[in-house]
């Protein structure tokens, strides 16, 4: 491949992977969740008041909705918001450009992995056609993999984390052999995906002492920063978060709410196992098994750690979780063969240093979500997806060599095969996520929020009261948002009181969010009830009322003084 084809298909690429996370962003998915608008919101909360909703001043943690979220995607949706204007797409384009960055980074990263391995074996860097396709065909596979493209197109924390890791692995690489200022930005990127979702708060925490064990000797060599320094430079991100958690409140909170161990069906098992065991009089085995929770504690969070690597879970979506496109896994089918293929081959690639530094990242990242609930969890496992895909492209343009040298009518033929699947594949996927998402899933999206809470905050003073159920998702985070509420006004009225699921504590004005009976709680003819249709009688006749875009309706609005709630 000549330089300037080479540039063409590289500059081909990235203008494709903008475009798939870019184009129409702030519809498809149909509408900003509940974690959206509340990004939304606190961010140009802060960019007006340099305060969140509850009134804290440039805050380390977000409350949110209590679910105490990292501030590195706040502040970059506060700086977005600052360049487009307060909208959804300026709250989605921060995960759609670091998503879009991430594919370019792992361009330079597999290349620098090449190169590394090469010098390592004492070749002259004539590794041509090696240095040349895996990175290209790497770099594709990102691009087009539905995992990322689907957690690109929201406002995703996650994403963000996982550029911001992905830059931290190439500096590392990079300071092997450029030197010290490649070392510094390890440390600096490790540090802002640490403080952007906090799975990478693990996976930097495992990763870490690999990059110690393969490369500290020659980035010391190259750097003269010792391992200390380093060491010591990136702890200084983990203790201030640590004291945080301790004194201010925090990440922890947010993890207790999603612990697997919460509620675990597994205990009472082992429970009833255990009191069976004592009245049969088998005391070793009660006490190994049943007795403590340990063991079954291990189960769990082993089991759920496993879950991550199936099938089930990477290529097809029996479960339909609204993230992804209805039937398509997180990656296509047809990469199956050819992942095993990549594994195998890259000890030959990219070297026995970064044959672990891979297989360690793949098999770490999974780690933090398998003590969470939800499991197998996309989001949570995101780092998968690259040493997946580098697996994938190393193995694809392994498989075409081998042909070439049997015939390059087999490599031709193989070649054409990929290229069909790619198309049909890549269709199905944009089919199913440009058509049937949007009306299949719009519930899941909080589809209709928008319309109900413009139409409240045009006509709420024209009612002596509005009440808004605590039913619906996180509605006062969504009245915020597309009320646009003035964020110093209302902090003056007291700010938000709580982010949590169904709470009855917040208001503003005269709209009230809480869960309400129509009976008790009508006090006047002149007000409004907001909420779900099966909060209501099926005679009521809404003054106003939005719809998913399967048709079915989403929420009601109803006049006080309807006669289905006298």
């Amino acid at each position: 491949m000549n330089k300037k084809l080479y540039l063409i298909v590289f500059s081909v690429t990235v203008f494709i992977a903008f475009f798939v996370r870019i184009y129409q962003l702030s519809s498809l998915p149909p509408s900003l969740n509940w974690d959206e608008v509340s990004f939304g919101y606190n961010a140009y909360s802060i960019l007006k008041t340099g305060r969140d909703e509850f009134g804290t001043f440039m805050p380390l943690y977000f409350r949110s909705l209590d679910d105490f979220k990292l501030p590195v995607y706040m502040y970059m949706t506060a700086a977005s918001i600052s360049v487009f204007g307060y909208n959804d797409f300026a709250v989605r384009f921060p995960s759609a450009f670091t998503g879009s960055l991430s594919v370019i980074i792992v361009f330079f990263l597999v290349r620098e992995l090449i190169l590394i391995a090469s010098l390592k074996k004492k070749k002259e860097v004539e590794i041509s056609t090696t240095y040349i396709f895996i990175p290209l065909i790497s770099m594709i596979t990102i691009a087009l993999l539905p995992w990322n493209i689907q957690f690109s197109r929201m406002a995703a924390e996650a994403n963000a984390g996982l550029f911001f890791f992905i830059f931290g692995v190439f500096s590392a690489i990079k300071a092997v052999r450029v030197g010290r200022k490649w070392a510094l930005f390890t440390v600096v990127s490790f540090g802002l995906a640490a403080y952007s979702y906090l799975t990478f708060r693990v996976l930097v925490a495992c990763m870490f002492p690999v990059f110690l064990f393969l490369y500290g000797r020659d980035i010391y060599n190259k750097t003269r920063l010792t391992i200390r320094y380093l060491t010591i430079v990136l702890s200084l991100f983990f203790i201030i978060a640590l004291s945080v958690e301790l004194f201010g409140g925090g990440a922890h909170i947010r993890y207790s709410g999603s612990n697997v161990f919460d509620n675990n069906y597994e205990y009472e098992i082992a429970l009833k196992q255990m009191k069976y065991d004592a009245i049969k009089g088998i005391n070793i085995p009660r006490r190994i098994y049943h007795d403590s929770e340990i063991f079954t504690s291990a189960m769990i969070v082993f089991r759920g750690y496993l879950s991550h690597f199936s099938p089930e879970f990477l290529f097809f979506d029996s479960e339909a979780k609204h993230h992804h496109a209805p039937g398509v896994g997180l990656l296509y089918i047809f990469m199956i063969p050819f992942i095993p293929i990549g594994i195998f081959l890259s000890l030959k690639y990219f070297g026995t240093k970064g044959f672990i530094l891979l297989s360690s990242w793949m098999l770490f990242s999974p780690v933090a979500a398998a003590f969470t609930r939800d499991i197998p969890h996309a989001i949570r496992a995101i780092g998968m997806s690259i040493p997946l895909g580098i697996y994938f492209g190393t193995g694809i343009y392994g498989s075409v060599q081998y042909m070439h040298k049997k015939s390059k009518y087999y490599a031709f033929g193989l070649l054409v095969a990929l290229f069909a699947s790619i198309v049909l594949f890549l269709g199905h996927y944009v089919h199913q996520y440009t058509i049937h998402l949007p009306h299949e899933q719009s519930d899941k999206w909080a589809y209709g929020q928008e319309s109900v809470m413009k139409f409240i905050s045009q006509h709420h003073d024209e009612y002596e009261k509005v009440l808004v159920s605590s039913k619906l998702p996180w509605p006062h985070s969504f009245y915020l948002y597309y009320a646009k509420v003035d964020p110093m006004r209302y902090l003056k009225y007291g700010g938000t009181k709580s982010g949590g699921w169904e709470n009855n504590w917040n208001s503003y004005e005269n709209i009230y969010f809480k869960n309400f009976d129509t009976k008790k709680d009508r006090t006047t003819d002149n007000m409004l009830f907001v909420g779900l249709p099966s909060e209501f009688l099926s005679t009521v006749n809404p003054v106003f009322e939005s719809r998913f875009l399967n048709h079915q309706p989403a929420v009601y609005v109803v006049d006080g003084n309807d006669s289905a709630i006298h």
